[in-house]
């Protein structure tokens, strides 16, 4: 069996970048992802300020410390509950991360990222059935994640529902046609059901985006021997 590749949605702050500024306009109130609504305090905008910055430098032992306080008073914000588990999945703190993508989806349950990125944490712990729940969710919540359709395929894949995955695979690369990994993913999904020639235009597409995929280059030379009639 090939190895399948996964992929994991960007940081809270790049998706949603926050206005500080706005952060201390208003006398009550939580922020949202909309920003119609923002909690006052300079110290804890002064928090969101720092833990941004720290995340974008990639000191995440730093920027958990800092989403840590700051989420202590402000509990309600799923972005930064969302950048508080990102933080603490590069900082291999497993069960933090599953408990903070908990609250992001509890506060706002159509939050499609948090549920992708849940999905990922739960299936390399082994827990299918739990992340094939989340990457469903992502995709009902969030359709145009070309991600969770990535790993959604994959999950079925490494299970090896292949028949399940392909679809998956296919819609990855309709909706992002430049996303390497969903070509290679449904190339070889496609040797491994035995359908040589029609894998071969994905994986040829998948290297030529990122000639590193060494799996789609193996299953490439895998398709194109079947097709020469060679072992």
């Amino acid at each position: 069996m090939f190895a399948f590749a996964l992929a994991l949605a960007g940081v809270g702050c790049d998706r949603t970048p926050r206005d500080p500024a706005a952060a201390g306009a208003s006398t009550n109130g939580t922020a949202t992802r909309d920003g119609k609504a923002a909690n006052p305090g300079a110290e804890a905008d002064a928090l969101v300020v720092e833990a941004d910055r720290l995340t974008e430098a990639h000191d995440w032992a730093g920027a958990a410390n800092a989403y840590e306080r700051v989420v202590k008073v402000r509990p309600e914000e799923e972005e930064l509950r969302f950048n508080l588990a990102y933080a603490y999945m590069q900082l291999k703190r497993t069960n933090d991360a599953i408990a903070q993508y908990r609250e992001c989806v509890r506060i706002l349950p159509e939050y499609g990222e948090a549920h992708n990125n849940l999905g990922n944490i739960l299936r390399k712990t082994g827990d299918f059935h739990g992340a094939i729940d989340e990457f469903q969710l992502a995709i009902r919540h969030s359709p145009s994640n070309s991600n969770a359709h990535n790993n959604l395929g994959t999950a079925f894949a490494l299970q090896g529902k292949v028949p399940e995955a392909v679809p998956y695979f296919v819609r990855a690369t309709q909706l992002n046609p430049n996303y390497a990994e969903a070509w290679g993913n449904l190339g070889m999904a496609y040797v491994q059901e035995g359908r040589a020639r029609e894998s071969i235009a994905p994986l040829r597409r998948a290297l030529a985006l990122n000639p590193q995929q060494e799996t789609a280059r193996r299953a490439l030379a895998k398709a194109e021997r079947q097709l020469a009639g060679k072992p």
